[in-house]
């Protein structure tokens, strides 16, 4: 959004769409509302950490596996998860199942995380051979 437009309208419209996302909770009886909107509130919290792991991994070198995994966890694991058992939640489905689909969300996110830094990688690589060729 803020590459198309610009930053201001990237955060305004960012803030815009969180109130539409509680706006919609409103159309739950009030117990489903009141678990929805922790959940999405946790989430954001975690995505935001995630995103400033990502930023100050920017200017290290030693970033270790266990902290990359954090990261990807809180940046794009907690997202899925947390619409999984939304869905749950909303189908009034147990605890227990509600919990377990969250960590089915969670592995399902760092799955998909780690195959598309991975596909990034690959992307760099080829970038760079061919500038090595073009060199050479």
């Amino acid at each position: 959004m803020h590459e198309k437009w610009d930053t201001n309208t990237g955060i305004l419209s960012g803030d815009a769409m969180l109130i539409l996302a509680y706006q919609y909770f409103e159309n739950y009886e009030p117990i489903v509302f009141q678990k929805l909107a922790k959940l999405f509130s946790k989430t954001a919290l975690e995505v935001c950490d995630g995103q400033q792991l990502d930023v100050d991994f920017e200017t290290r070198n030693d970033v270790t596996i266990p902290e990359y995994i954090n990261m990807i966890r809180l940046k794009t694991s907690v997202l899925v998860a947390a619409a999984l058992k939304m869905g749950a939640i909303v189908a009034e489905a147990n605890n227990e199942n509600a919990n377990l689909i969250y960590d089915f969300g969670l592995n399902l996110g760092l799955a998909f995380q780690l195959q598309d830094d991975y596909l990034d990688l690959s992307e760099i690589q080829k970038h760079l051979e061919n500038r090595l060729v073009e060199i050479l």
